[in-house]
């Protein structure tokens, strides 16, 4: 074997620590890609030395010493260790490059740039889906269907959530531009989410408590769920007064709850399910997670959420006291009525679904939409045999 690892074909553990469930599966898996091998995450080995078995010359990258030492006694009894070879490495590249670079802190400096920019439509898919498909897609895919877990880059991940969720949500209460407030709120409820699914990252890379593990990812998962939901109300909302108003300046705004009902109430709903208010659907989602933060001795995490969720509904406070209270401040005074009905329809919509989400919590309904989501994470070979034996 050389030096360089570039000629190598790099398997991602696809199926984790299932692979040992179907030993064949995995190697009609490698011989498809063809070797030589690097595996990314080898763990204690005991996939590297059916690897070598199978004719092929192995790379095991790993991060952690101890791992590798597992695998360097367990290949010591192998006849076909020759044909392996254990690297000690820093996998953090492999994993965070293309995993972070959208939504959270400190990579998170386009995002208010990119919605006061965008028209609000825009805006609200951006912060709906894109942020979402990009971001939090590809953490779940890679960490739980590709690499190899392990406590370091879990941890890290956790973190991160963490950082971005109270590091958010200070950025947005000083905003005056209304898009750019919820914008950096963006930042902050998909720190949530990163931190429920770091949560029950770290608990499965350490082998603890799978049913914290699961409730800490369903709470992700849903937060996630409801985030498209209320934040995309929220641009909608406040594409609605720029059209009507010409500006999305807090300062210059005012007393639209007299000509902007229908906008005020959305909003008002979307404020309350953002900030955690009962009955509406983020209260719920913010709930289990922190619920799943006390149960895995996550404290700090916990304490920290909470924290966060009162300021975000001072926040929200101030754009409904500047924005929809008190005295018109914007220039044209002129009466007008609420927002077309092509752009009122959604919001009505967006905002019963504050509401409707919340059912969620109900086990019934939640087995049909959100835990196969969950066992499809965690029961990893469940995923990775369907698609690719197509």
């Amino acid at each position: 074997m050389t030096d360089s690892y570039d000629h190598l074909a790099p398997l991602y553990d696809l199926i984790n620590a299932g692979v040992q469930d179907d030993l064949p599966f995995y190697l009609a898996l490698v011989a498809e890609m063809g070797g030589p091998v690097l595996e990314l995450g080898c763990g204690s080995g005991r996939t590297l030395i059916p690897l070598a078995e199978a004719g092929y010359d192995v790379v095991g990258l790993d991060s952690s010493p101890a791992m590798l030492e597992r695998a360097r006694t367990r290949l010591e009894r192998s006849p076909f260790a020759e044909h392996v070879r254990l690297v000690q490495g820093d996998m953090t590249g492999f994993d965070l490059q293309t995993t972070f670079p959208l939504i959270t802190v400190p990579f998170h400096a386009w995002l208010p740039d990119a919605h006061s920019s965008a028209p609000s439509p825009i805006s609200a898919m951006l912060s709906g889906v894109l942020i979402k498909a990009v971001g939090v897609y590809a953490i779940m895919r890679l960490f739980f269907n590709m690499f190899t877990m392990n406590y370091e880059i879990s941890m890290l991940i956790t973190v991160i959530g963490t950082v971005s969720m109270v590091g958010g949500v200070l950025l947005a209460v000083g905003q005056w531009d209304l898009k750019r407030l919820l914008a950096y709120h963006s930042i902050s409820q998909m720190g949530y989410v990163v931190l429920g699914i770091g949560m029950g990252m770290v608990i499965l890379s350490v082998d603890g408590n799978r049913a914290v593990a699961a409730l800490a990812i369903f709470g992700g998962l849903y937060h996630m769920v409801n985030h498209a939901v209320f934040k995309g109300l929220l641009f909608l909302n406040a594409g609605a007064i720029e059209y009507k108003t010409g500006t999305r300046m807090l300062r210059e705004l005012g007393g639209l709850s007299e000509n902007m009902p229908l906008t005020a109430s959305t909003s008002l709903s979307a404020s309350m399910a953002i900030s955690g208010i009962p009955p509406f659907n983020g209260f719920f989602s913010k709930l289990i997670i922190i619920m799943a933060a006390v149960q895995g001795r996550f404290y700090l995490m916990a304490l920290l959420a909470v924290i966060v969720s009162i300021i975000t509904l001072a926040s929200f406070m101030k754009v409904h006291r500047y924005a929809f209270s008190g005295v018109p401040r914007f220039k044209n005074k002129k009466l007008f009525g609420e927002a077309p009905f092509t752009m009122a329809l959604p919001m009505v919509v967006l905002a019963l679904l504050c509401l409707g989400l919340s059912l969620l919590v109900i086990p019934s309904v939640r087995n049909i939409f959100l835990t196969p989501a969950v066992d499809a994470l965690i029961n990893t070979l469940n995923y990775a045999k369907p698609i690719l034996e197509l």
